[in-house]
């Protein structure tokens, strides 16, 4: 439908200290019911990374939990902010050096 896709966004902001950085994406789209404002904690054991877990008719349950996989890799920060009908937030923070990388 033209009248919501018209009105739909996407965002994407970087940030880099010396120790890390943080790429932070957002939307407005309905938001992911499960997930809590969990701004001071480690999303990574939020249920919404949980297999099988979606929010699509068609949708696997597989995408978080490979978001999850691939930061626990390198030692990333995973923080979801959700607002029912009115999207949601999602800061990646990975931090720097040849030891992160390499996990």
């Amino acid at each position: 439908r033209d009248d919501v896709v018209s009105k739909a966004f996407l965002s994407i902001t970087c940030r880099a200290t010396v120790s890390d950085f943080t790429v932070t994406v957002g939307d407005n789209g309905p938001g992911i019911p499960v997930c809590r404002h969990c701004a001071e904690k480690n999303c990574l054991d939020c249920a919404v990374f949980g297999v099988g877990k979606t929010t699509k008719v068609n949708g696997s349950g597989l995408g978080l939990i490979n978001v999850r996989t691939a930061a626990r890799r390198i030692g990333a920060r995973v923080i979801m902010k959700s607002v029912p009908d009115a999207g949601v937030e999602t800061e990646i923070t990975v931090p720097r050096g040849i030891d992160a990388v390499t996990r």
